[in-house]
């Protein structure tokens, strides 16, 4: 796999404080201010930003020594320089990328070391940008390339851009502000070099959330209240009016999504569950794709909290073609999840 996490900050609703929703999804989750706010987003539905500088860790994503992160940003600062993007070597900051207000420049800094600033673009306050960067990291053959808006804008090679232990960047910060004065984030992807495919620059994306729509045949989980289960589980994150549970180990709940409309090549989704233990029991959970003719389940992996938290799943392609998703064979795929 080389497609490693995908946040649109589709799935968290419209309220106007989100720490919460955003803590469940991440793990060290940093934050600057209790106070995350979604807003207007790039193309459509919402971004994320802080009433002061927020760094949300993802959890440990990958070894390899290549990590490549695209992202939609929108700065309303006129002044200053702003930190928008950490690679870190666990908790330790490694290469990091940051608006030079002035300069109207992205410049790439191994922790505070200056290695190089684009060059043929201004980068300007509130205008949104597709900014990917593309990183090796090595003590002293490490590369760095960025593009903005799918143009290359800075290219370095033979740098040391390693600044832990290790010879990769294993998670990624995801450093937001507030618009009186700081920077919007939204629209994000991060993928590593391994694999045949999503292992460089896939150029200016977009996210985009779909909800459950109906039940599938199979549905043995027990719901909270009436109607179909999908319509229990199809909420964002600041609504819990209902759910599905189970005791059963083995029982399965899967439902229809809702279609998504013609948006050019899919690089892959990220099926986001929500779940929590309510007993003293300890569960797992297998997140399912069925597609046409074929059912793909994950790894069990322990739900381990009382407490609400999201296991999110990766699908790079469709497992029933072994290609990338189509429209129809998307529209078409049913999702859930297993007992374990």
């Amino acid at each position: 796999m080389a497609l490693l996490w995908i946040e649109g900050f589709e799935g968290y609703g419209s309220g106007s404080n989100q720490t919460a929703y955003v803590a469940r999804r991440y793990q060290n989750l940093s934050i600057g201010s209790p106070n995350l706010a979604t807003t207007t987003g790039r193309v459509a539905g919402y971004a994320m930003g802080a009433s002061s500088t927020v760094v949300i860790r993802t959890f440990p994503l990958t070894t390899c020594d290549t990590l490549i992160v695209g992202c939609g940003l929108k700065f309303t600062s006129t002044a200053g320089v702003i930190t928008f993007l950490q690679l870190m070597d666990g908790t330790t900051a490694g290469v990091n990328l940051r608006y030079n207000v002035t300069a109207k420049t992205i410049d790439v800094y191994r922790g505070s070391t200056l290695l190089g600033s684009t060059t043929g673009v201004n980068i300007n306050a509130n205008t949104w940008y597709y900014v990917e960067a593309k990183v090796k990291c090595h003590a002293s053959a490490g590369t760095v390339d960025v593009h903005v808006d799918g143009v290359s804008r800075l290219s370095l090679s033979s740098q040391n851009t390693q600044a832990g232990s290790h010879a990769y960047h294993d998670r990624v910060g995801l450093c937001v502000g507030y618009s009186s004065g700081y920077y919007y984030l939204d629209d994000i992807y991060v993928c590593d070099a391994t694999g045949t495919i999503n292992n460089g620059f896939l150029g200016v994306r977009r996210v985009v959330a779909l909800y459950p729509s109906g039940d599938s045949a199979t549905v043995q989980w027990t719901p909270s209240g009436a109607g179909t289960h999908a319509s229990l589980v199809n909420e964002a994150q600041d609504s819990e009016s209902g759910y599905v549970e189970s005791a059963t180990v083995g029982q399965a709940d899967v439902w229809d999504y809702q279609d998504i409309a013609n948006v050019g090549t899919i690089y892959g989704i990220q099926v986001n569950t929500t779940c929590r233990e309510s007993d003293a029991r300890s569960f797992s959970l297998i997140t399912r794709v069925v597609s046409g003719a074929t059912t793909s389940d994950d790894s069990a992996r322990p739900i381990g909290t009382a407490s609400l938290w999201v296991k999110s799943r990766v699908v790079e392609t469709d497992p029933n073609t072994g290609s990338y998703w189509g429209v129809g064979g998307l529209s078409a795929a049913q999702f859930g999840v297993v007992l374990a």
